[in-house]
């Protein structure tokens, strides 16, 4: 946690600064009443004496944009009596009360979230029993809430008031506290909180948000939160404040403001060698032209009052990444006889030197290949211009780069029989570094942490009942586990293996139980299936999530020790559940009998369930994220068709052919990914590969996969990248996307029709991810010489250390952590841990890439 600014206190409580709580700051007075006699009528005229909270300064925007300052800015208070907080915001929007959401999305609209702690003393890192967020959605029909942390709407006990006016609204409320803290409040309690404002200014999701004091992740960890002390002094109130956000960069707007004596003061005020005069709200204006402290005083009632600012640089945060190299290769390396290309990205108004390119060995610097480029074209995604060279007539083992006049040289890469092990041996062993419920002490990664999340869990309707749920892989860069996720994965690693399952029987990874009698492939994968098998109940059906109600902080995974719910059993999960355990029960039963029959047992159980059902199930949420598809249809399609080519019983085919019907022309036009969105892809690979599926429905299965494939092939052959992704397609998890489509074109070559150029368009999806993109970024850890250095992820976080191996979720054109700017499609992406939206990891995201780099290895 960085403190941006220092204060300079000179009488007590004389000076008080937003900004990100520390040991050195003074708590932000709250004014306490034991029973506070206000009517909520959305005026303020009634109110006690509060300190305003100021969101106007660029600085606090942490997601998305505004185009001018008066667009968008707020003003609050805040006081508390014994059970309620009370609160008055003063909205400055061009757009006023536009929020069209409901329940967990109400932040897209306009909105105000509202963070709380209670009864402790100390800043805390992840949310106890009495931190809560909470949030109001704003809209001209009134309020719709939303509590974040136990994903329910308040008790309805509140009272609350919007009131329009010219340029905005204003909203007063009081929130009763009993639902959030047992015990009744008192002078002299602390009391953390902050505030975030989010604005829609018509479209489908937030235009802006305004952070108070927190760096925007408050949502995540408490510790960016404010310490405040409750008080019925009115002293404090009436004191000189100068009230400045706790960040500021150059060339952006900032508002500074001054109070006195309860009011907005007016007069001079100086910074460096400048005098600012603020005006009757007691603001002004302030864009600094240079970085570097600077201070702020004014003489208000016969004494100085002084902050010290640190002015940045205008970026808000340092992103370190490499610039785009104009060469694009796979930085990792190929096979001798694959086909290999290198892409040149030049400025269209530059003249082109020569098209000549040569390759060059690292040792020695000799050409041993000349080539030439071909282009100019015109990449339709990116508006790229560029050239492209095949040097696939090099199959000389050795590490090279390309070399092109008036460009600095490529990166280097390998030309080796072995050149894809690496890759697949990083990433399928990432799996091990992901388990949870174990000590990792791992010498090659540096990995470490003891053993975690040993309490695994309750259940989230009735938390008196425990379950035993150890066990599995963390799902992403957080610590939960997800059954659709954990599904999905299990479902492609094991399609790999059986392809070939004599490539990968003595295939070594380092793992504890390597050397035993399963391929460690199998065993790494069997760490999660144990998991899932306690993710079952009694009656069949599946559980959806372990996990926390808030998402902890950048924290090792044994500093995780809140609470962990079991969520409750949903349709989708518990068919997806089935999917995944009928290809395992496959699998297994030709190297652990007795194991494939517990896998398939647990696949027919799953099925039983599901076939009872009359509703669909879908679980609860809270604030850890929920895999919820749009419907279930593909998913029970995916569930019968898998339980008919496990047992051939009619029964799973009857129920399987309806959903044929109503999905194979979504098929048809959508042509949608497997993933946990959408599962029809393997269902239909399913009801293919069963021996007593109809003919004239395999027909139509092929003629579907066939000529999804062709298209794809395509896609991917008119890309000046090889990209197989489409406008539409950079969004979260974009490099899952374009794996998995490269992953069922070698299932369709494999399983339908075998055809080379099927093939070569997946291999191309491996040089896609591994540099031969618009970015020339490596989208994994530890791969590849521009590779992901600083990913969304909490070991990261907490301890510096890198997990190699793992895929980013890689363009997303929607930028909805902020990062980044939004609308960048292939280019929309930042290495950077606070990119959750681009740069994070995911079990399922890896699962693709893992099957691509297993297939293609020697």
């Amino acid at each position: 946690m960085l403190k941006r600014f220092f204060l300079c206190v000179l009488l007590p409580l004389l000076l008080v600064a937003p900004g990100i709580a520390d040991a050195e700051q003074p708590d932000f007075p709250l004014f306490f009443v034991e029973q506070a006699n206000i009517t909520i009528d959305g005026s303020a005229d009634d109110w006690p004496l509060a300190l305003p909270c100021f969101l106007a300064s660029d600085s606090q925007i942490r997601n998305g944009a505004r185009k001018t300052p008066q667009d968008f800015s707020a003003v609050l208070r805040l006081f508390f009596d014994a059970n309620n907080a009370y609160l008055f915001a003063d909205f400055a929007d061009v757009t006023p009360l536009n929020n069209p959401f409901a329940g967990n999305d109400i932040y897209k609209g306009d909105a105000l979230e509202i963070y709380f702690g209670f009864h402790r003393e100390d800043e805390a890192t992840a949310f106890g029993a009495e931190d809560v967020q909470f949030g109001l959605g704003l809209s001209g029909k009134g309020v719709e809430s939303w509590v974040w942390t136990n994903g329910q709407k308040l008790d309805g006990q509140e009272e609350m008031k919007i009131a329009p006016k010219e340029g905005g609204y204003a909203l007063e409320a009081r929130i009763p506290l009993t639902q959030f803290t047992p015990t009744a409040l008192k002078s002299g309690d602390p009391v953390w909180f902050d505030f975030a404002a989010d604005n829609n200014d018509g479209g489908a999701d937030r235009a802006t948000q305004l952070v108070w004091n927190g760096d925007g992740t408050g949502w995540q960890s408490p510790a960016v939160w404010r310490k405040g002390r409750l008080t019925s002094d009115e002293q404090p109130f009436k004191a000189a404040y100068i009230f400045a956000p706790n960040q500021f960069f150059t060339t952006q707007f900032h508002q500074v403001y001054v109070w006195f004596d309860g009011k907005p003061w007016q007069g001079d005020v100086n910074i460096g060698e400048k005098t600012m005069t603020t005006d009757e709200q007691g603001k002004f204006d302030y864009t600094p032209e240079q970085k570097g402290q600077q201070t702020i005083s004014a003489e208000i009632g016969g004494n100085v009052v002084a902050v010290n600012i640190n002015v940045e640089s205008k970026k808000r945060e340092k992103i370190i990444m490499l610039p785009v190299h104009p060469i694009k290769v796979n930085q990792w390396g190929y096979l001798p006889e694959e086909q290999k290309r290198v892409v040149l990205t030049v400025d269209p108004n530059v003249p082109l030197a020569s098209t000549a390119f040569s390759v060059v060995a690292m040792q020695g610097g000799k050409s041993v290949f000349d080539g030439t480029l071909e282009g100019p074209t015109l990449d339709e995604i990116t508006g790229d211009t560029i050239y492209a060279g095949d040097f696939s007539a090099l199959t000389a083992p050795g590490k090279y780069k390309i070399s092109v006049d008036g460009f600095e040289k490529s990166y280097p890469f390998t030309i080796a029989d072995d050149a894809h092990r690496g890759l697949f041996y990083a990433t399928m062993r990432s799996f091990f570094l992901q388990r949870c419920g174990v000590e990792i002490k791992d010498s090659s990664s540096k990995v470490a942490h003891p053993a975690c999340h040993l309490n695994d869990g309750v259940l989230k309707q009735d938390e008196s009942v425990k379950r035993d749920v150890t066990g599995g892989w963390h799902d992403a860069g957080d610590y939960g586990k997800y059954i659709p996720t954990a599904g999905v994965t299990v479902a492609q690693l094991l399609a790999l293996y059986e392809l070939n399952p004599q490539k990968f029987a003595a295939f070594v990874l380092d793992l504890p139980e390597s050397g035993d009698a399963l391929p460690d492939m199998l065993n790494e994968v069997k760490f999660e299936l144990d998991w899932m098998l306690k993710m079952q109940d009694n009656d069949g059906g599946v559980f959806h999530k372990v996990n926390t109600q808030n998402f902890p902080g950048g924290v090792m995974p044994e500093a995780d020790t809140l609470t962990r719910f079991i969520y409750e059993k949903g349709t989708t999960d518990t068919a997806i559940f089935v999917g995944g355990m009928a290809i395992a029960a496959r699998v297994f039963a030709g190297v652990d009998a007795a194991y494939g029959e517990t896998l398939k047992q647990a696949a027919v159980n799953a099925g039983a369930f599901l076939l009872a059902q009359k509703e669909l199930l879908w679980p609860s949420n809270d604030n850890t994220g929920a895999y919820k598809s749009e419907n279930a249809d593909d998913e029970l399609f995916w569930a019968y068709a898998e339980l008919w080519q496990l047992t051939g019983e009619q029964q799973y085919l009857d129920a399987a052919l309806p959903l044929f019907e109503t999905l194979a022309p979504i098929f048809a036009k959508k042509r949608p990914v497997f993933g946990w969105e959408n599962t029809t892809t393997f269902g239909l690979y399913a009801l293919y590969l069963a021996e007593k599926t109809p003919a004239d429905v395999k027909e139509r299965v092929r003629g579907l996969l066939l000529a999804d494939a062709d298209a794809t092939v395509a896609t991917i052959q008119n890309s000046g990248y090889r990209m197989s992704l489409v406008i539409g397609e950079f969004a979260w998890g974009s490099n899952k996307t374009a794996c998995a489509k490269g992953m069922q074109l070698v299932l369709t070559s494999n399983y339908v029709e075998k055809k080379a150029e099927y093939e070569h368009a997946a291999r191309t999806q491996l040089d896609y991810i591994l540099g031969v993109n618009p970015l020339s970024k490596s989208f994994l850890t530890g791969l590849g010489a521009d590779r992901v250095r600083y990913p969304h992820h909490r070991v990261f976080e907490g301890s510096g250390v890198v997990v190699p191996g793992l895929l980013s979720g890689g363009p997303n054109n929607n930028a909805e952590d902020g990062a980044y700017p939004g609308g960048l499609q292939a280019k929309g992406y930042v290495d950077s841990a606070k990119s959750y939206a681009s740069n994070e990891y995911a079990i399922d995201y890896n699962a693709p890439f893992v099957f691509l780099s297993g297939y293609f290895m020697k």
